[in-house]
Protein backbone atom coordinates (compact mmCIF):
# COMPACT_ATOMS: atom_id res chain seq x y z
CA UNK A 1 0.00 0.00 0.00
CA UNK A 2 0.97 3.63 -0.66
CA UNK A 3 1.83 6.31 2.05
CA UNK A 4 -0.53 9.23 1.57
CA UNK A 5 0.28 12.69 2.28
CA UNK A 6 -1.36 15.29 2.90
CA UNK A 7 0.15 19.58 2.68
CA UNK A 8 -1.97 22.45 3.04
CA UNK A 9 -1.16 25.67 3.39
CA UNK A 10 -3.57 28.23 5.14
CA UNK A 11 -4.78 31.52 3.10
CA UNK A 12 -2.44 30.92 0.27
CA UNK A 13 -4.94 32.69 -3.12
CA UNK A 14 -3.90 30.91 -6.40
CA UNK A 15 -3.01 34.07 -7.83
CA UNK A 16 -0.26 34.81 -5.48
CA UNK A 17 1.48 31.61 -6.79
CA UNK A 18 3.95 32.46 -9.23
CA UNK A 19 3.52 30.06 -12.22
CA UNK A 20 -0.54 31.10 -11.97
CA UNK A 21 0.56 34.41 -13.41
CA UNK A 22 1.41 36.28 -10.63
CA UNK A 23 4.65 38.97 -11.07
CA UNK A 24 6.55 38.06 -8.30
CA UNK A 25 8.60 34.99 -7.69
CA UNK A 26 6.58 34.25 -4.98
CA UNK A 27 6.30 30.02 -5.31
CA UNK A 28 9.77 29.18 -7.32
CA UNK A 29 9.91 25.66 -5.37
CA UNK A 30 5.94 24.75 -5.94
CA UNK A 31 6.86 26.02 -9.47
CA UNK A 32 9.36 23.23 -10.21
CA UNK A 33 6.65 20.51 -8.61
CA UNK A 34 5.20 20.56 -12.07
CA UNK A 35 7.84 18.00 -13.14
CA UNK A 36 6.51 15.04 -10.78
CA UNK A 37 2.91 16.61 -9.71
CA UNK A 38 -0.86 17.70 -11.76
CA UNK A 39 -1.48 21.33 -11.65
CA UNK A 40 -5.49 21.54 -11.07
CA UNK A 41 -5.81 25.54 -12.08
CA UNK A 42 -9.07 25.63 -11.70
CA UNK A 43 -9.84 24.51 -8.25
CA UNK A 44 -11.80 25.95 -5.72
CA UNK A 45 -11.97 25.84 -1.94
CA UNK A 46 -15.93 24.76 -0.49
CA UNK A 47 -15.55 27.18 2.24
CA UNK A 48 -14.37 30.67 2.68
CA UNK A 49 -12.55 30.21 6.16
CA UNK A 50 -10.03 27.27 7.81
CA UNK A 51 -12.94 25.02 9.21
CA UNK A 52 -15.70 25.31 6.29
CA UNK A 53 -13.05 24.34 3.89
CA UNK A 54 -11.56 21.23 5.88
CA UNK A 55 -14.94 19.82 6.48
CA UNK A 56 -14.74 18.93 3.20
CA UNK A 57 -10.91 18.28 2.05
CA UNK A 58 -10.27 16.29 5.57
CA UNK A 59 -13.71 15.20 6.35
CA UNK A 60 -14.98 14.42 2.99
CA UNK A 61 -18.54 16.51 3.35
CA UNK A 62 -19.57 19.59 2.96
CA UNK A 63 -19.72 22.20 5.76
CA UNK A 64 -23.96 22.66 5.59
CA UNK A 65 -24.06 19.08 6.42
CA UNK A 66 -22.08 19.31 9.75
CA UNK A 67 -25.01 21.82 10.80
CA UNK A 68 -24.79 25.32 12.50
CA UNK A 69 -21.85 24.32 15.11
CA UNK A 70 -19.58 23.64 12.60
CA UNK A 71 -18.27 20.36 14.06
CA UNK A 72 -16.52 17.42 12.50
CA UNK A 73 -19.99 15.33 12.70
CA UNK A 74 -19.22 11.98 14.39
CA UNK A 75 -21.64 10.90 10.94
CA UNK A 76 -18.63 11.90 8.57
CA UNK A 77 -15.54 9.31 7.63
CA UNK A 78 -12.82 11.70 7.52
CA UNK A 79 -10.15 10.50 5.43
CA UNK A 80 -7.94 9.32 8.21
CA UNK A 81 -10.63 7.38 9.49
CA UNK A 82 -10.66 5.35 6.19
CA UNK A 83 -6.81 4.95 6.25
CA UNK A 84 -6.72 4.10 9.59
CA UNK A 85 -9.57 1.02 9.20
CA UNK A 86 -7.25 0.03 5.95
CA UNK A 87 -3.97 -0.36 8.93
CA UNK A 88 -2.41 2.58 8.19
CA UNK A 89 -0.58 4.59 10.58
CA UNK A 90 -1.68 7.75 10.98
CA UNK A 91 -0.56 11.57 11.96
CA UNK A 92 -1.12 15.19 11.76
CA UNK A 93 0.75 18.26 12.47
CA UNK A 94 -0.70 21.78 12.72
CA UNK A 95 -1.03 24.81 14.98
CA UNK A 96 -4.67 25.94 13.78
CA UNK A 97 -7.65 26.14 16.46
CA UNK A 98 -10.20 25.89 14.08
CA UNK A 99 -8.98 22.31 13.08
CA UNK A 100 -8.03 20.99 16.83
CA UNK A 101 -9.02 18.18 18.31
CA UNK A 102 -11.51 20.59 19.93
CA UNK A 103 -13.83 20.80 16.40
CA UNK A 104 -13.35 16.99 16.31
CA UNK A 105 -10.53 16.58 13.70
CA UNK A 106 -8.25 14.48 15.91
CA UNK A 107 -11.08 11.49 14.96
CA UNK A 108 -8.64 8.29 14.27
CA UNK A 109 -5.05 10.16 14.07
CA UNK A 110 -2.24 8.14 16.34
CA UNK A 111 -0.35 11.24 17.08
CA UNK A 112 -2.28 14.83 16.60
CA UNK A 113 -0.04 17.80 17.43
CA UNK A 114 -2.42 20.83 17.52
CA UNK A 115 -0.27 22.87 19.65
CA UNK A 116 -2.70 23.33 22.53
CA UNK A 117 -0.29 21.59 24.77
CA UNK A 118 2.24 23.37 26.95
CA UNK A 119 4.67 24.04 24.05
CA UNK A 120 6.30 27.62 24.89
CA UNK A 121 5.45 30.09 22.45
CA UNK A 122 1.27 28.53 22.22
CA UNK A 123 -1.16 31.49 21.42
CA UNK A 124 -2.89 32.51 24.20
CA UNK A 125 -6.08 32.73 22.24
CA UNK A 126 -6.22 28.43 21.69
CA UNK A 127 -5.81 28.79 24.95
CA UNK A 128 -9.13 30.50 25.78
CA UNK A 129 -10.80 28.92 23.11
CA UNK A 130 -10.04 25.43 24.58
CA UNK A 131 -11.39 27.05 28.05
CA UNK A 132 -14.63 28.40 25.95
CA UNK A 133 -15.35 25.10 24.70
CA UNK A 134 -14.91 23.45 27.96
CA UNK A 135 -16.71 25.66 30.28
CA UNK A 136 -18.88 28.21 27.85
CA UNK A 137 -17.28 31.20 29.36
CA UNK A 138 -14.40 33.28 30.18
CA UNK A 139 -11.89 32.69 33.01
CA UNK A 140 -10.61 35.48 36.15
CA UNK A 141 -7.49 36.34 34.52
CA UNK A 142 -9.26 37.11 31.09
CA UNK A 143 -12.57 39.51 32.62
CA UNK A 144 -9.37 41.32 34.59
CA UNK A 145 -7.33 42.00 31.40
CA UNK A 146 -10.56 43.16 29.89
CA UNK A 147 -11.18 45.24 32.55
CA UNK A 148 -8.06 46.91 32.23
CA UNK A 149 -8.40 47.39 28.79
CA UNK A 150 -11.76 48.84 29.22
CA UNK A 151 -10.23 51.61 31.71
CA UNK A 152 -7.19 52.15 29.39
CA UNK A 153 -9.36 52.86 26.05
CA UNK A 154 -11.16 55.63 28.41
CA UNK A 155 -7.75 57.45 27.66
CA UNK A 156 -7.24 57.08 23.98
CA UNK A 157 -3.48 58.47 24.12
CA UNK A 158 -3.00 56.00 27.17
CA UNK A 159 -4.15 53.01 25.93
CA UNK A 160 -1.86 53.64 23.07
CA UNK A 161 1.28 54.45 25.11
CA UNK A 162 -0.01 51.18 26.76
CA UNK A 163 0.23 49.19 24.13
CA UNK A 164 3.63 50.72 22.28
CA UNK A 165 5.38 50.11 25.94
CA UNK A 166 3.71 46.62 25.62
CA UNK A 167 5.10 46.13 22.27
CA UNK A 168 8.76 47.73 22.54
CA UNK A 169 9.61 45.47 25.44
CA UNK A 170 7.73 41.87 24.29
CA UNK A 171 6.30 42.29 21.08
CA UNK A 172 3.46 40.09 20.22
CA UNK A 173 4.23 36.22 20.05
CA UNK A 174 3.16 34.74 16.01
CA UNK A 175 -0.10 32.79 16.95
CA UNK A 176 1.31 29.71 15.42
CA UNK A 177 4.28 27.66 14.99
CA UNK A 178 6.66 28.60 12.48
CA UNK A 179 7.08 26.22 9.43
CA UNK A 180 10.77 25.43 9.97
CA UNK A 181 9.77 24.46 14.33
CA UNK A 182 6.66 22.41 12.36
CA UNK A 183 8.68 20.93 9.96
CA UNK A 184 11.02 19.49 13.02
CA UNK A 185 8.10 17.61 14.72
CA UNK A 186 6.92 16.42 11.30
CA UNK A 187 10.55 14.55 10.42
CA UNK A 188 11.07 13.48 13.66
CA UNK A 189 7.98 11.85 13.37
CA UNK A 190 8.64 10.33 9.75
CA UNK A 191 12.13 8.67 11.89
CA UNK A 192 10.14 6.17 13.52
CA UNK A 193 7.16 5.80 11.30
CA UNK A 194 4.74 3.16 10.73
CA UNK A 195 4.33 2.19 6.67
CA UNK A 196 2.25 2.44 5.36
CA UNK A 197 0.85 6.07 6.83
CA UNK A 198 -1.28 8.87 6.19
CA UNK A 199 0.06 12.17 6.96
CA UNK A 200 -1.48 15.57 7.39
CA UNK A 201 0.54 18.39 7.74
CA UNK A 202 -0.97 21.94 7.84
CA UNK A 203 1.24 25.22 7.86
CA UNK A 204 0.03 28.95 9.11
CA UNK A 205 2.78 30.37 7.71
CA UNK A 206 1.03 32.29 5.09
CA UNK A 207 -2.14 33.02 7.43
CA UNK A 208 -2.29 36.62 9.23
CA UNK A 209 -0.60 38.23 11.44
CA UNK A 210 1.60 38.45 8.63
CA UNK A 211 4.96 39.52 10.47
CA UNK A 212 8.53 38.18 8.84
CA UNK A 213 11.35 39.27 10.23
CA UNK A 214 12.54 43.01 8.65
CA UNK A 215 15.61 41.22 6.72
CA UNK A 216 13.02 38.68 5.52
CA UNK A 217 10.65 41.31 4.55
CA UNK A 218 13.67 43.82 2.63
CA UNK A 219 15.51 40.59 0.76
CA UNK A 220 12.19 39.42 -0.88
CA UNK A 221 10.48 43.04 -1.48
CA UNK A 222 13.29 45.53 -0.86
CA UNK A 223 11.06 47.23 1.60
CA UNK A 224 11.83 48.44 4.55
CA UNK A 225 9.61 48.20 7.51
CA UNK A 226 9.73 48.06 11.31
CA UNK A 227 8.63 45.24 13.65
CA UNK A 228 6.23 48.32 15.41
CA UNK A 229 4.66 49.15 11.93
CA UNK A 230 4.02 45.55 11.07
CA UNK A 231 2.52 45.25 14.50
CA UNK A 232 0.51 47.75 13.50
CA UNK A 233 -0.85 47.39 10.07
CA UNK A 234 -1.41 43.55 10.94
CA UNK A 235 -3.95 44.48 14.31
CA UNK A 236 -5.74 47.10 11.72
CA UNK A 237 -6.49 44.01 9.56
CA UNK A 238 -7.36 41.59 12.66
CA UNK A 239 -9.83 44.49 13.80
CA UNK A 240 -11.06 45.44 10.53
CA UNK A 241 -9.95 49.24 10.78
CA UNK A 242 -11.11 51.40 8.15
CA UNK A 243 -7.60 52.57 7.14
CA UNK A 244 -6.04 49.33 6.80
CA UNK A 245 -6.63 49.98 2.54
CA UNK A 246 -4.04 53.41 3.22
CA UNK A 247 -1.60 50.05 3.97
CA UNK A 248 -2.62 47.88 1.01
CA UNK A 249 0.60 47.65 -0.76
CA UNK A 250 2.60 47.01 2.16
CA UNK A 251 0.01 44.22 3.20
CA UNK A 252 0.41 42.39 -0.17
CA UNK A 253 4.05 42.39 0.35
CA UNK A 254 3.90 41.17 3.78
CA UNK A 255 1.49 38.31 2.91
CA UNK A 256 3.71 37.56 -0.03
CA UNK A 257 7.08 37.70 2.07
CA UNK A 258 5.26 35.05 4.27
CA UNK A 259 4.45 32.70 0.65
CA UNK A 260 7.93 33.00 -0.25
CA UNK A 261 9.04 31.88 3.29
CA UNK A 262 6.53 28.96 3.29
CA UNK A 263 7.84 27.84 -0.27
CA UNK A 264 10.75 27.24 1.07
CA UNK A 265 9.62 25.17 4.70
CA UNK A 266 7.42 23.08 2.07
CA UNK A 267 11.14 22.46 -0.20
CA UNK A 268 12.77 21.58 3.40
CA UNK A 269 9.94 19.26 3.89
CA UNK A 270 9.94 17.61 0.86
CA UNK A 271 13.73 17.72 0.99
CA UNK A 272 13.40 15.42 4.26
CA UNK A 273 11.04 13.31 2.48
CA UNK A 274 13.50 12.64 -0.27
CA UNK A 275 16.06 11.72 2.41
CA UNK A 276 14.22 9.16 4.10
CA UNK A 277 13.05 7.40 0.86
CA UNK A 278 9.29 8.45 1.19
CA UNK A 279 8.92 10.04 -1.57
CA UNK A 280 9.11 8.42 -4.67
CA UNK A 281 6.46 5.81 -3.84
CA UNK A 282 4.05 8.63 -1.76
CA UNK A 283 0.46 9.86 -3.17
CA UNK A 284 1.13 13.67 -2.07
CA UNK A 285 -1.36 16.55 -2.32
CA UNK A 286 -0.44 20.38 -1.99
CA UNK A 287 -3.10 22.54 -1.53
CA UNK A 288 -4.60 25.33 0.17
CA UNK A 289 -7.79 25.76 2.27
CA UNK A 290 -8.77 29.40 0.99
CA UNK A 291 -7.36 32.59 -0.18
CA UNK A 292 -7.21 36.21 1.40
CA UNK A 293 -9.02 39.45 0.04
CA UNK A 294 -7.17 43.05 -0.16
CA UNK A 295 -10.06 45.36 -0.66
CA UNK A 296 -10.81 44.02 -3.81
CA UNK A 297 -14.62 44.20 -2.31
CA UNK A 298 -14.17 46.74 0.08
CA UNK A 299 -12.51 44.28 3.01
CA UNK A 300 -9.28 42.80 3.69
CA UNK A 301 -8.84 39.25 5.41
CA UNK A 302 -10.96 36.27 4.81
CA UNK A 303 -14.74 36.86 5.93
CA UNK A 304 -18.23 34.70 4.70
CA UNK A 305 -17.87 35.43 1.33
CA UNK A 306 -17.40 33.74 -1.99
CA UNK A 307 -15.45 35.87 -4.54
CA UNK A 308 -12.68 34.18 -6.36
CA UNK A 309 -9.64 36.49 -3.93
CA UNK A 310 -11.08 33.51 -1.26
CA UNK A 311 -12.47 30.58 -3.15
CA UNK A 312 -9.73 29.97 -5.83
CA UNK A 313 -6.68 28.07 -4.57
CA UNK A 314 -4.14 25.90 -5.94
CA UNK A 315 -4.04 21.96 -5.55
CA UNK A 316 -1.00 19.97 -6.44
CA UNK A 317 -1.12 16.25 -7.09
CA UNK A 318 1.75 13.72 -7.48
CA UNK A 319 0.62 10.11 -8.03
CA UNK A 320 2.44 7.35 -6.42
CA UNK A 321 5.00 5.69 -8.23
CA UNK A 322 7.18 6.49 -10.88
CA UNK A 323 4.68 6.24 -13.68
CA UNK A 324 2.62 8.70 -14.82
CA UNK A 325 -0.03 6.43 -16.50
CA UNK A 326 -2.95 7.37 -14.05
CA UNK A 327 -2.24 11.28 -14.12
CA UNK A 328 -0.55 11.86 -17.66
CA UNK A 329 -0.97 15.87 -17.54
CA UNK A 330 0.77 18.37 -15.96
CA UNK A 331 -1.48 20.95 -15.80
CA UNK A 332 -5.94 20.72 -15.98
CA UNK A 333 -8.02 23.68 -16.18
CA UNK A 334 -10.96 21.69 -15.65
CA UNK A 335 -13.01 22.62 -12.37
CA UNK A 336 -12.66 20.64 -9.57
CA UNK A 337 -12.50 21.06 -5.48
CA UNK A 338 -10.99 20.63 -2.38
CA UNK A 339 -13.93 18.19 -1.67
CA UNK A 340 -12.21 16.11 -4.46
CA UNK A 341 -9.04 15.85 -2.43
CA UNK A 342 -10.04 13.09 0.04
CA UNK A 343 -11.57 11.03 -2.28
CA UNK A 344 -8.41 11.32 -4.42
CA UNK A 345 -6.16 10.54 -1.93
CA UNK A 346 -7.99 7.35 -0.96
CA UNK A 347 -8.55 5.96 -4.48
CA UNK A 348 -4.68 6.44 -5.47
CA UNK A 349 -3.59 4.95 -2.44
CA UNK A 350 -5.61 1.76 -3.91
CA UNK A 351 -8.41 1.57 -1.56
CA UNK A 352 -11.88 1.80 -2.29
CA UNK A 353 -13.67 5.48 -1.35
CA UNK A 354 -16.48 4.78 1.01
CA UNK A 355 -19.94 6.87 0.25
CA UNK A 356 -19.64 8.86 2.97
CA UNK A 357 -17.17 10.90 1.15
CA UNK A 358 -19.21 13.49 -1.05
CA UNK A 359 -16.57 14.30 -3.24
CA UNK A 360 -15.26 12.78 -6.72
CA UNK A 361 -11.64 12.00 -8.40
CA UNK A 362 -10.18 15.35 -9.58
CA UNK A 363 -9.46 14.35 -12.81
CA UNK A 364 -13.48 14.01 -13.40
CA UNK A 365 -14.42 17.46 -14.48
CA UNK A 366 -17.10 18.60 -12.61
CA UNK A 367 -19.88 21.13 -14.36
CA UNK A 368 -19.86 23.39 -11.07
CA UNK A 369 -18.26 23.82 -7.45
CA UNK A 370 -19.56 24.66 -4.22
CA UNK A 371 -18.83 27.32 -1.70
CA UNK A 372 -21.09 27.13 1.67
CA UNK A 373 -21.19 28.30 4.93
CA UNK A 374 -23.70 29.12 7.86
CA UNK A 375 -24.26 32.90 9.01
CA UNK A 376 -26.81 33.52 11.35
CA UNK A 377 -30.20 31.69 11.39
CA UNK A 378 -29.05 30.58 8.01
CA UNK A 379 -26.62 29.72 4.94
CA UNK A 380 -24.35 31.69 3.21
CA UNK A 381 -23.49 29.45 -0.49
CA UNK A 382 -21.86 30.17 -4.06
CA UNK A 383 -22.10 28.41 -7.22
CA UNK A 384 -19.89 28.70 -9.59
CA UNK A 385 -19.78 27.29 -13.22
CA UNK A 386 -16.75 28.35 -15.64
CA UNK A 387 -18.50 31.19 -16.55
CA UNK A 388 -21.36 32.15 -14.64
CA UNK A 389 -21.11 32.37 -10.67
CA UNK A 390 -24.17 33.06 -8.41
CA UNK A 391 -23.76 34.66 -4.50
CA UNK A 392 -26.92 33.72 -2.66
CA UNK A 393 -27.40 34.95 1.28
CA UNK A 394 -30.61 33.06 2.89
CA UNK A 395 -30.70 34.43 6.11
CA UNK A 396 -31.26 37.91 4.66
CA UNK A 397 -32.39 37.20 0.60
CA UNK A 398 -28.85 38.91 -0.84
CA UNK A 399 -27.45 37.47 -4.06
CA UNK A 400 -25.21 38.33 -6.62
CA UNK A 401 -24.44 37.42 -9.91
CA UNK A 402 -21.46 37.51 -12.05
CA UNK A 403 -20.32 36.85 -15.51
CA UNK A 404 -16.89 35.22 -15.47
CA UNK A 405 -16.16 35.36 -18.72
CA UNK A 406 -15.98 38.90 -19.08
CA UNK A 407 -15.90 40.05 -15.50
CA UNK A 408 -13.35 37.78 -13.96
CA UNK A 409 -12.73 40.39 -11.19
CA UNK A 410 -16.65 40.13 -9.92
CA UNK A 411 -16.96 43.98 -10.11
CA UNK A 412 -20.17 44.25 -11.82
CA UNK A 413 -23.50 42.62 -9.95
CA UNK A 414 -25.73 41.07 -12.81
CA UNK A 415 -28.42 40.35 -10.29
CA UNK A 416 -31.65 40.67 -11.70
CA UNK A 417 -30.14 41.70 -15.08
CA UNK A 418 -30.18 38.10 -16.74
CA UNK A 419 -32.98 36.25 -15.31
CA UNK A 420 -32.65 33.04 -17.30
CA UNK A 421 -29.10 32.48 -15.98
CA UNK A 422 -30.00 33.10 -12.38
CA UNK A 423 -33.08 31.42 -12.35
CA UNK A 424 -30.98 27.94 -13.53
CA UNK A 425 -27.85 29.00 -10.71
CA UNK A 426 -30.48 29.08 -8.28
CA UNK A 427 -32.53 26.06 -9.04
CA UNK A 428 -28.43 24.31 -8.98
CA UNK A 429 -27.78 25.84 -6.09
CA UNK A 430 -31.16 24.74 -4.41
CA UNK A 431 -31.28 21.19 -5.25
CA UNK A 432 -27.13 20.75 -4.23
CA UNK A 433 -28.21 22.48 -0.91
CA UNK A 434 -31.39 20.39 -0.58
CA UNK A 435 -29.46 17.40 -1.02
CA UNK A 436 -26.45 17.53 1.52
CA UNK A 437 -29.41 18.60 4.19
CA UNK A 438 -31.41 15.55 3.35
CA UNK A 439 -28.00 13.50 3.10
CA UNK A 440 -26.55 14.50 5.98
CA UNK A 441 -30.15 14.08 7.80
CA UNK A 442 -29.46 10.26 6.80
CA UNK A 443 -26.27 9.56 7.95
CA UNK A 444 -26.83 10.99 11.37
CA UNK A 445 -30.17 8.89 11.72
CA UNK A 446 -28.28 6.15 10.15
CA UNK A 447 -25.60 7.21 12.89
CA UNK A 448 -27.61 5.95 15.65
CA UNK A 449 -28.52 2.23 14.43
CA UNK A 450 -25.19 1.52 15.46
CA UNK A 451 -21.35 1.85 14.87
CA UNK A 452 -21.60 -0.70 11.78
CA UNK A 453 -24.00 1.29 9.94
CA UNK A 454 -22.02 2.00 7.07
CA UNK A 455 -25.05 3.02 4.15
CA UNK A 456 -25.71 6.99 2.64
Amino acid sequence: MRNVIFITLDSLRADHVSSFGYQRDTTPFIDSLSDDFTVFRDAYAQGPSTLSSFLASIGGIYSLAAGKRMFLPSFATPVQSVFKEAGYSTAAFHSNPFISSFMGFSRDFDEFFDSFGSDKGQWEGRTYSEKQLKSGGWGLKTRVRNGVKVALRRSRTLHYMAISMRDAVSPPRVPYVRGDDLNKRVLTHLDGVEEPFFLWVHYMDTHSPFRPEPQELKEFTGRSMSRGKMIKINRMLRKGHPGIDRYIPELIDLYDTKIRLNDGYLRSLIDGLKERGLYDDAVIAIASDHGEEFMEHGIAGHKKRFYDQIMHVPILLKNGGTSRDEIPAKSSTHLVGMIDVPWTLVNRAGLTPPPTLMGQDLLTPRDAVFCEVWEGQGWKAAVRTPRWKLHHHQDIGAKELYDLKNDPGEDDDLHGKRPQVQEVLEGVLSDHVDHVQQWALKRSLASLAGPDTKGP
